[in-house]
C-alpha cells in the first residue's frame, strides 16, 4: 500500500494525470470473516477526493483491471460452485449471487463512509472489466443480465456517474453496443454511457482457425495495430468469422453520432505482453492508433494501462513514454490533439 500511494502521488502530482481508473478488488475489501473492510482502500479514496481527481471506479466482483483479472475471495470460491474456466457467469449462478450481495454491502459501506458530495468525485463507474472478453486466469465472461444488475446497483450510489463498458480492441463491439441499447431502453440516458476502447499493439498469441498466431505482428507485414486490422478487414464486413469481422471502429462512430454516448481509450498499452523490447516506438504507434479512434470533437481521454509497471521500471523507455504522457496531461486540460497534432508515427517494424 505504501508503494501504491507513492505511485498515486507521482501519477497525479508529477504527471498531472487527473483522470484515474481505480479498482476495488473483492479479496482486499473484506476482513478475515468476510465483512466489508475499506481500510485498504480508504487512504487512496481520501487522497483522490481531496485532490479533485476524476475517479473511474471499477468495482467488478468478477473481472477487475490487471492480471489475473479475477480477485474473488478464496473463501468464497471454495464455498460455492463456480463456472468452468472459460465459462459464463450468469445472473442466477452462485458466484453472481455472492458477487451481487458483496457489491450491495460494499456500496452501503461506501455511503456510510463518505458524503454524497464527496461521492461526486466518482465520475464514471465500471461494473466489470472487459466483461465480454474471455481473458485472465479463469477466462470468464459476464452474462449481460448480471452485468446490468451490477450497473443499476452502482447507479444507486453514484446516480450522476457515467457507465463505462470497455471492449478488447474490436472483439467485443457488438456485445457492448447491444448492451448499450438495452441500458437505454432501461432508462439510462445515452450521454451517460461511455464506450471504452482497449488499444494494444503487443498481445499474446490467440487462437485462430489455423492455430495460435500473433495477429498484430504477422511475419509478412510487421506490426499492425487494431485500427490497421480493422481498416484491412472492413470491406469483408460480416463475411469473415469472429473475431475477424471488420469495420467495427466505423460502426461505433456511427452509433455514437446516432445515440450520443461518450468514448474513451480505457487502456493504451504501456508495457508489452509478449515483446520484452516493448518501448517508445511501440507506445507512439499505439498512441497514434488511439488518437485516430477518438472523435476530434470534445475532450479526449486516453488512459495508460500498467502505469505502475512503468513507474517501477519494468518496461523499456519509461522516461520517454512519461515525457509524452506528461505533455498530454497539462493542468489546464487542453485537448490532446492540440498538444500532439495528428502525425504519422513509424511502426516498430516495417509498417
Amino acid at each position: 500500500p505504501e508503494q501504491a500511494m507513492e505511485a498515486l502521488r507521482i501519477i497525479h502530482e508529477e504527471l498531472n494525470i487527473n483522470d484515474i481508473r481505480f479498482g476495488i478488488r473483492w479479496e482486499n475489501a473484506v476482513d478475515a470473516n468476510g465483512n466489508i473492510d475499506l481500510g485498504y482502500y480508504k487512504p487512496f479514496l481520501d487522497y483522490m477526493i481531496a485532490n479533485k481527481i476524476n475517479i473511474t471506479l471499477s468495482y467488478g466482483p468478477d473481472k477487475n483491471p490487471t492480471s489475473p483479472e479475477t480477485f474473488e475471495s478464496e473463501d468464497v470460491l471454495n464455498s460455492i460452485n463456480v463456472p468452468e474456466n472459460g465459462g459464463v457467469i450468469t445472473k442466477d449462478s452462485q458466484l453472481a449471487k455472492a458477487g451481487f450481495e458483496y457489491i450491495k454491502k460494499l456500496f452501503a459501506k461506501i455511503r456510510e463512509t463518505y458524503t454524497q458530495e464527496q461521492l461526486e468525485a466518482v465520475k464514471i463507474i465500471q461494473a466489470q472489466n472487459e466483461p465480454f472478453q474471455s481473458f485472465g486466469e479463469r477466462g470468464w465472461t459476464i452474462d449481460k443480465e448480471y452485468l446490468k444488475q451490477l450497473i443499476f446497483e452502482g447507479l444507486k450510489t453514484f446516480p450522476n456517474a457515467n457507465v463505462l463498458v470497455n471492449s478488447a480492441g474490436t472483439l467485443n463491439v457488438d456485445a457492448v453496443l447491444n448492451l448499450f441499447e438495452e441500458l437505454i431502453a432501461g432508462g439510462v440516458k445515452p450521454e451517460k454511457l461511455t464506450f471504452g476502447w482497449d488499444i494494444y499493439t503487443d498481445i499474446p498469441d490467440i487462437n485462430t482457425p489455423i492455430g495460435k498466431a500473433d495477429i498484430l505482428n504477422p511475419p509478412a507485414e510487421g506490426q499492425m495495430g487494431p485500427l490497421t486490422w480493422d481498416e484491412i478487414l472492413a470491406p469483408f464486413g460480416g463475411i469473415l468469422a469472429p473475431p475477424f469481422g471488420g469495420g467495427k471502429f466505423a460502426l461505433v462512430e456511427q452509433k455514437r453520432k446516432e445515440w450520443s454516448f461518450m468514448e474513451e481509450d480505457t487502456e493504451l498499452q504501456g508495457k508489452g505482453w509478449k515483446n520484452s523490447n516493448f518501448g517508445i516506438q511501440n507506445f507512439q504507434y499505439g498512441l497514434q492508433q488511439a488518437l485516430d479512434v477518438m472523435p476530434s470533437d470534445g475532450r479526449v481521454v486516453i488512459r495508460l494501462w500498467d502505469i505502475e509497471a512503468l513507474l517501477q521500471g519494468y518496461a523499456k523507455d519509461s522516461r520517454q513514454i512519461f515525457e509524452i504522457v506528461a505533455a498530454t496531461n497539462p493542468k489546464n486540460s487542453e485537448k490532446v490533439h492540440a498538444i500532439i497534432p495528428k502525425m504519422e508515427f513509424q511502426a516498430p517494424r516495417n509498417r
